[in-house]
């Protein structure tokens, strides 16, 4: 689960995801046609959208991503859509006219200690398989390393094989906990 803890951290460049994304927009995405889908980091003016994608997911994937049956309370949707840039960073996914944007997939990190950050990752349902989880994990990886951050962690369902995998592409570790939840971690300096 993520919480936010207070860490004295620079600001990040309001530009980094238009930037990072020209760069890795170079590199081999073989999911969704890129035309289809923008990149950009969340804003408080977002609410509205993260509110449909979050109760637009299947059951399956909102318990995946919470570990929990629960949905998010409207104060959850808030907090997460107007984040703490001292302490957080999430870059979404959007399809769609930007005058009628669809929120597809969001990936974001709070620092839960110096240095150290806790991620998490959903993708709406019909996009799920095309690459476009693989898009937004690379992206917060480089957000966490130009932050200057030394790891990333996070805890999945051992049975999520789709989080499994993605997560073993792009070079997680896997720490069992328990034989219900797996802690990935990724060690950011190497």
């Amino acid at each position: 689960m993520i919480s936010a803890a207070p860490v004295d951290m620079p600001a990040r460049s309001p530009a980094f995801i238009d930037a990072t994304g020209e760069a890795l927009l170079d590199a081999a995405w073989k999911g969704i046609d890129i035309s289809k889908v923008r990149f950009r980091e969340i804003r408080a003016d977002d609410y509205s959208m993260l509110h449909a994608f979050v109760h637009g997911l299947s059951r399956e994937t909102a318990y995946k991503r919470l570990l929990s049956p629960r949905t998010p309370t409207d104060e959850e949707l808030h907090r997460w859509s107007a984040i703490d840039p001292a302490n957080e960073f999430a870059v979404i996914a959007v399809a769609g006219p930007k005058d009628r944007e669809e929120l597809v997939g969001v990936a974001r990190y709070v620092i839960e200690a110096p240095l150290e950050a806790d991620f998490a990752i959903v993708l709406a349902d019909a996009w799920q398989g095309l690459g476009l989880g693989h898009e937004l994990l690379s992206r917060l990886i480089v957000a966490a390393r130009r932050r200057g951050l030394r790891r990333l962690s996070g805890q999945t369902l051992a049975t999520n094989t789709g989080m499994l995998t993605l997560a073993g592409r792009l070079g997680f570790a896997r720490l069992r906990l328990s034989g219900l939840v797996t802690t990935l971690r990724l060690d950011l300096t190497s």
